[in-house]
């Protein structure tokens, strides 16, 4: 009986398709063995959402995506957009001031820990015409209030673009008042030699250089006030604390003194000042500390004035706008924020934003020294209304230089 041979001829067919199954059976083996690559989530959920109309200059992009540790943004008026930012580990970008009635598209890059990339699609929106300033509000002296024969005229307003504001000032004992300044950068203004028992009338005017708000008309009485302290600052200058006043007196003074004290420690006076003097500069001041000042006026029958407490900390040496306190927060927030020592006053806005880059809320525009400042956010808009619960982004701009940081409004 014949023997049959496993290499012949008859059985080649057979020897391929087990060489084939083996193979097969060996590669799925291989790839089992293999730990699988997920690529990161294309990002989503724009902000501004696609094709938007109406946008804010300052708007923030906003997105969402999974699976990635950093993003590249790109971002222009190109079809195909440049790369603005690199490596950021948030789920936005705020870029710099836009231009209005503009068409603008971006576009989002999602990196994960092994550097595998995950491009979205390109994204545009179109932001608004310029809107007018605020209208001014919050005067000091307060509508239908009193004042002495000197006042610093205070106002709050802004401009919902950050767009820089110019202010005119209408006041005067006749209703019309007469313009009496004009291109004011600063929300104040002093005014002396008032009459008593006059009353003046007062308007301010913003302009963003486009347009312009006026504010209603405001009123005051002035009276004879024996002792007023109308103003009262302190703030850091080089290595340095400098403290202003505004002071009005009706009676001799005897004497002025402006006293210090630490939270450690107990109120120290620090100089005497004669009555002509407006400011002092105290140069025993250590970094990272907080100083309160505290100007008491005496006069010549005994009679004792105080100011209100005026308190800073020596802290800053480089721009920082660090994390609100408490956060999340209900009802209000502290947001603290240093400014680099600079020979000059630099111009500083601090501003509330929503998520979609709408501004909410200006708590600082003006010139400030180097030093360390805090503001208090209510959780209320420039109009004073209550705002809803949310994220919320704190804006310093120093001279086009920002810093930002997100914040959380719970109710």
């Amino acid at each position: 009986m014949p023997t049959s041979n496993w290499r012949g001829p008859e059985f080649r067919p057979f020897l391929i398709v087990f060489c084939a199954a083996f193979c097969i059976l060996a590669a799925t083996a291989t790839l089992a063995r293999k730990p699988f690559v997920n690529t990161p989530d294309a990002p989503s959920a724009p902000r501004p959402v696609d094709g938007a109309p109406e946008q804010a200059i300052t708007a923030v992009l906003t997105w969402t995506c999974g699976g990635a540790v950093a993003y590249d943004v790109y971002f222009g008026t190109e079809d195909d957009p440049p790369l603005v930012a690199s490596n950021i580990s948030d789920l936005f970008y705020l870029g710099p001031l836009l231009d209005f009635e503009t068409s603008y598209r971006w576009r989002v890059v999602a990196r994960d820990q092994s550097g595998i990339e995950t491009s979205g699609p390109v994204w545009s929106f179109v932001t608004r015409d310029n809107s007018p300033p605020i209208q001014p509000f919050d005067p000091h002296p307060t509508n239908l209030g009193l004042s002495g024969p000197t006042a610093i005229l205070r106002w709050r307003s802004g401009d919902p673009d950050l767009q820089p504001v110019t202010y005119r000032l209408l006041f005067g004992s006749t209703n019309p008042p007469p313009q009496i300044a004009t291109g004011l950068t600063e929300r104040s203004y002093a005014v002396d030699g008032l009459q008593l028992n006059t009353v003046y009338y007062w308007r301010v005017i913003a302009s963003d250089g486009t347009f312009s708000t006026s504010s209603i008309l405001w009123r005051f009485h002035v009276i004879e006030v024996p002792v007023l302290i109308s103003k009262f600052e302190a703030g850091q200058v080089g290595d340095a604390v400098e403290v202003t006043w505004e002071l009005s007196s009706d009676e001799p003074i005897a004497n002025i003194t402006l006293y210090r004290r630490t939270t450690e420690s107990t109120p120290e006076a620090i100089a005497t000042v004669d009555a002509h003097a407006r400011w002092y500069r105290d140069e025993a001041v250590d970094a990272g500390k907080t100083y309160h000042y505290e100007l008491v006026v005496q006069t010549l029958d005994e009679e004792v004035y105080r100011s209100p407490i005026a308190t800073v900390t020596t802290l800053a040496r480089a721009l920082a706008l660090l994390q609100n306190h408490p956060n999340p927060f209900n009802p209000q927030t502290t947001i603290s924020y240093d400014l680099p020592l600079a020979d000059a006053s630099q111009p500083v806005r601090l501003s509330i934003l929503d998520v979609g880059g709408r501004v909410v809320r200006t708590l600082v525009n003006e010139e400030q020294r180097g030093g360390s400042y805090r503001v208090v956010w209510e959780g209320r808009d420039d109009r004073g209304d209550a705002v809803s619960s949310g994220v919320y982004i704190a804006l310093l701009d120093v001279s086009g230089e920002r810093r930002t940081r997100k914040m959380v409004l719970l109710k």
